[in-house]
């Protein structure tokens, strides 16, 4: 993010949502405190928005409407989350 901040000062990068339940009670909030923690030490803090809360599915379309990079995080490779598919394939997201 430094790298790219570097070149691109307007970039966010924004994590929509909750931890999922079951990550939760396995690892409460470690990823997103972990994140936080590394987004302070790189200096990055102010261009990363966690939206901590669940997002309704015309929240969701509009933060991918605002992107230009679509990014889905998945436990497996070659998956993607299938609610989460239509919504990039609709807004022409890489």
């Amino acid at each position: 993010m430094p790298a790219i901040l570097a070149k691109h000062p307007n970039v966010v990068y924004i994590v929509s949502g909750v931890t999922h339940p079951h990550i939760r009670r396995r690892d409460g909030e470690r990823y997103r405190e972990e994140l936080q923690a590394l987004a302070e030490e790189l200096g990055v803090s102010s261009s990363l928005i966690l939206v901590n809360r669940f997002v309704s599915a015309e929240e969701l379309v509009e933060h991918v409407g605002a992107a230009d990079i679509y990014i889905t995080p998945t436990g497996r490779r070659r998956r993607s989350s299938p609610a989460r598919l239509p919504l990039r394939w609709v807004r022409g997201r890489p």
